[in-house]
């Protein structure tokens, strides 16, 4: 019996889809900076401001996966496991078709 294959997360597919509103969530804190250098009213610029810290929150959360290097599946020759679907072996018996 051959040792189990481990495939590990990709970081590829986590940083470009983060880099859309960490944008935003610039874009919307220089504005709060030149809303308040210009003496705009103090709510508005707050909200923007909160607008623009969401953005970056929601960036930071979605570009996280892409340090995230444990194993997620393992293949051996009983089946798979995925950790991402709860860890249980499937057996090969029951794959009907694989793509990536």
């Amino acid at each position: 019996m051959a040792a189990p294959l481990e495939l590990r997360n990709s970081p590829s597919g986590k940083i470009l889809p983060a880099v859309g509103p960490f944008l935003i969530g610039g874009i919307f804190g220089f504005g709060a900076l030149q809303g308040a250098a210009s003496g705009a009213d103090g709510g508005h610029v707050l909200w923007i401001a909160l607008l623009g810290a969401a953005c970056l929150g929601l960036g930071a959360f979605i570009a996280r996966g892409a340090f995230d290097t444990s194993v997620k599946v393992v293949l051996d020759s009983h089946g798979f496991r995925d950790a991402r679907a709860g860890d249980v072996l499937v057996p090969w018996s029951k794959v009907q078709s694989v793509r990536l």
